[in-house]
């Protein structure tokens, strides 16, 4: 089988939020690429866009202009269905929050994409555990978030966000809530990530995330 490689081209985005006195507009005129097998920062102090743009990649906002093409597919012009198809099958998201839920345990957490697009649940218990093993978490698979540390609910937010195997993976600020040693840790399992027929893409204000990028996107002024 022929893999689509994950090439990202970003050209004119501009996305305009609300409307009339209270419109903010946090991306105007941007514009860049991101190639398969990369790993791509985009680096920006908190406030000025970071979020909005992977809110736009992911498809949960529709720009207001301009071209977003990955891998050879135009999103901006996508119906809501190719959009919804976007999310469930080539998107995975790791918010700067986590967003885990509490009342499931790790495995649970990250199983929950693949229960969404039908996937057996004895197929996806089994794919959660052993990736969360992978990342070293084989003696937290039943532990709630609530019981893990920081660094612990990052790797499983992350394990969450490529469980799936998506061609584009999204990370926003994915060490605000760590410290020196889980950081080292994160940034390591970022890296990891990055493959052919992937891109790895993370918003941060985080100097040392520049340290692993391919490419950086740097928004204002450099991290």
């Amino acid at each position: 089988m022929v893999t689509r490689r994950a090439d990202l081209s970003v050209s004119g985005l501009t996305v305009d939020l609300g409307s009339g006195p209270s419109r903010a507009r946090p991306l105007e005129n941007l514009s860049f690429t991101g190639g398969d097998g990369r790993l791509v920062v985009v680096c920006a102090p908190s406030g000025r866009g970071k979020t909005t743009l992977l809110s736009v990649l992911a498809g949960l906002l529709i720009p207001t202009q301009g071209s977003i093409n990955f891998a050879g597919r135009e999103l901006a012009l996508s119906s809501r269905r190719e959009m919804l198809q976007h999310r469930r099958h080539c998107v995975g998201l790791v918010f700067q929050s986590f967003n885990l839920i509490a009342s499931l345990d790790a495995v649970e957490n990250v199983m929950a994409p693949l229960l969404m697009t039908g996937v057996r649940q004895s197929v996806a218990r089994r794919r959660a555990a052993e990736l969360l093993s992978g990342m070293g978490l084989d003696h937290r698979l039943h532990h709630r978030p609530g019981s893990l540390s920081g660094g612990e609910q990052q790797r499983v937010a992350i394990a969450r966000g490529v469980v799936g195997d998506p061609p584009l993976f999204l990370a926003d600020e994915p060490t605000a809530h760590l410290d020196q040693a889980q950081v080292g840790a994160v940034l390591t399992l970022l890296r990891s990530l990055v493959r052919p027929g992937r891109l790895v893409l993370v918003a941060t204000h985080d100097a040392r995330v520049v340290q692993v990028a391919d490419d950086v996107v740097d928004l204002t002024a450099p991290c």
